[in-house]
C-alpha cells in the first residue's frame, strides 16, 4: 500500500468569481445589468445582460454592444446587485 499513487484531479470547468463565493458563503444574490442604447433613427434600444456580476463588467458589455450596433452613438447602463 505504500507505493500507492493517486493521480491529480483534473480541473473540470471554470474556478469560481469571488462574487459567486460570496453568494455560497453569505447567501444568494440576483444581479441585473441592462444597457439602454442610443441609435440613429430609433427611439431606442433595450437588451438585459445575463451573467454578468460587476459594474465594470456591465459597462464594457454595453460598450461592446454599442459597438456593434450600427448607429448606436451611446449607451447608458443599469446595474444593482440585491443579496437575498
Amino acid at each position: 500500500m505504500s507505493k500507492l499513487i493517486i493521480p491529480a484531479a483534473e480541473l473540470i470547468g471554470t474556478p469560481l468569481t469571488p462574487e459567486e463565493l460570496k453568494g455560497i458563503i453569505a447567501g444568494a444574490t440576483t444581479y441585473s445589468c441592462s444597457c439602454h442604447l442610443k441609435v440613429l433613427g430609433a427611439t431606442g434600444v433595450g437588451k438585459e445582460l445575463n451573467g454578468i456580476t460587476t459594474e465594470k463588467e456591465c459597462r464594457s458589455e454595453c460598450k461592446d454592444l454599442c459597438s456593434k450596433t450600427e448607429n448606436c452613438y451611446d449607451y447608458s447602463i443599469s446595474f444593482s446587485a440585491i443579496d437575498s
